[in-house]
């Protein structure tokens, strides 16, 4: 501990009161009765306490009220500092000892803060009931990802925390997961009252290399084995008294409740990680959770939910299997009505098209028949062909003409109510069949709706080409009519 290496520097024996370490200063108290002059060796271990952070030295000494003090780095306060002890050291009387008060306040910057003694953070973290222990933590973690700790060799990490030595420049890297899928997929499944209070996911406490502490690695794997649980188990609550209470509802019910995280039975702790991790990666949460619950409410030892059999996680694995089997057939008839659905709806379009068309094409041929016609019996009755329009004919023909406009534009009028029970239609089709496969997988077979827009842009070009055609034709035999009765 560094508050230890400081005070050999200043003396050569002590005796030690308390050396402590929390998220946001460390301290270290010893007392003495003699002094060693060692001002470079004091320099150097000043110089290991991060330029973030401030420090704070004193000497008590019995008979005097000024204690000697040092709070910076330099060579000069240094001596000033040892001069000072010299001075009362010249006034301590026989078996009078002095008081040695070492203080780092810690600080953040992006991100970043000091770790001085892992073991000291930790047994201050493991102090007092599991829920002061996750409040310490998530308190510490709001700020804090990159953890400059000394007396580590090697980075090691978990999804809340990155441990680097000292003196590494930090990565400036973000280390929380992205765990909004997660906190939605729990509550879609769980319920875990202080889900607002502690936003952690299992991989928070799980590292991706052996840590160098014992007793940290300890620590995060209860944490581990208890988060796992809370997002597998239908109802989790840890209460302010100190209480973790689990509820799991499978073939059978099993409670648990646990009231310290000292010597907690961790045995099980990688199973359930293992069950989490495949339950909450990919596939259908609900289903896998629930065949989870079943299984493990019978491979518990003694019905302790702390004690998971050896193979459970196999044989979930295997029940998911069979159950995917069994609904193998309905998924496969459910999707062959989608595209059973899905042709119709597109051989409907195209007789929506058919049909405009069709009644385009019967108005056109109503007209020119009546063209037609009437030269054809002038002809015909007088032996001659005659081409000449009179206003009596050509007022018929306005008349006709009008009737065929407002044909046109009641075909029109239907094609779009047609078209709108067509995209209603196909709306109640999605949200008939969203209630028994997934959205995902709906979206897949429907192609994203791109056969559905297909069918929308063939019904829309068609109307608009017979219509264009039908417009084109119409102003042909107008013009035509009125030039032969203007003639």
């Amino acid at each position: 501990m560094i508050g230890k290496q400081i005070a050999e520097t200043i003396t050569s024996n002590y005796h030690l009161i308390s050396a402590e370490e929390n998220n946001s200063e460390l301290n270290f108290n010893c007392r003495c009765n003699d002094f060693i002059r060692e001002p470079e060796n004091l320099k150097r271990q000043l110089d290991k306490i991060s330029n973030r952070d401030t420090f704070t030295i004193e000497i008590l000494f019995g008979h005097t009220d000024n204690p000697s003090s040092l709070s910076e780095k330099e060579s000069t306060e240094i001596e000033k500092f040892l001069d000072s002890i010299k001075r009362n050291e010249k006034l301590i009387e026989e078996n009078e000892t002095a008081i040695i008060k070492i203080k780092i306040s810690k600080n953040t910057l992006r991100k970043t803060t000091s770790v001085y003694s892992l073991e000291h953070l930790v047994d201050y973290w493991s102090k007092g009931s599991p829920y002061e222990t996750l409040e310490k933590i998530s308190s510490f973690s709001k700020n804090n990802q990159e953890l400059e700790t000394f007396g580590i060799d090697r980075t090691i990490t978990t999804s809340l925390f990155r441990f680097i030595p000292a003196g590494l420049e930090p990565t400036r890297e973000g280390q929380k997961e992205t765990r909004e899928d997660f906190f939605l997929k729990r509550d879609k499944i769980c319920h875990f009252a202080n889900g607002n209070e502690f936003d952690f996911i299992p991989g928070d406490f799980r590292f991706a290399q052996k840590p160098p502490s014992d007793r940290l690695e300890k620590l995060f794997k209860s944490l581990s084995q208890i988060f796992s649980l809370i997002y597998i188990c239908n109802y989790s609550k840890i209460d302010k008294n100190g209480n973790i209470e689990l509820k799991l509802n499978g073939y059978k019910q099993i409670s648990k409740t646990i009231s310290s995280l000292t010597n907690l039975n961790t045995k099980s702790s990688e199973d359930y990680f293992e069950i989490f991790s495949w339950a909450y990666k990919e596939g259908n949460i609900s289903d896998k959770v629930g065949i989870a619950r079943n299984i493990i409410s019978i491979h518990l030892s003694n019905d302790d939910l702390l004690e998971i059999q050896d193979g459970a996680i196999s044989s979930i694995q295997s029940n998911y299997q069979i159950y995917l089997k069994d609904n193998l057939k309905q998924y496969i008839d459910i999707k062959s009505k989608i595209s059973e659905s899905i042709q119709k709806s597109s051989d409907k379009a195209g007789e929506m098209v058919k049909q405009i068309g069709t009644q385009f094409r019967a108005s056109i041929f109503s007209i020119y028949s009546f063209f037609f016609t009437v030269f054809l019996l002038r002809a015909i009755t007088k032996n001659e062909a005659d081409f000449s329009v009179s206003t009596g004919l050509y007022v018929i023909f306005i008349l006709f003409i009008a009737i065929t406009i407002a044909v046109y534009f009641y075909s029109l009028k239907e094609l779009k109510k047609e078209e709108t029970r067509f995209k209603s239609s196909y709306a109640s089709l999605k949200k008939r069949y969203s209630d028994l496969i997934s959205e995902s997988d709906l979206k897949r077979i429907l192609n994203n709706d791109k056969d559905h827009e297909d069918d929308l842009d063939f019904i829309n070009q068609g109307r608009i080409s017979t219509a264009k055609l039908w417009r084109i034709m119409i102003l042909v035999i107008a013009m035509v009519m009125t030039a032969l009765w203007l003639k």
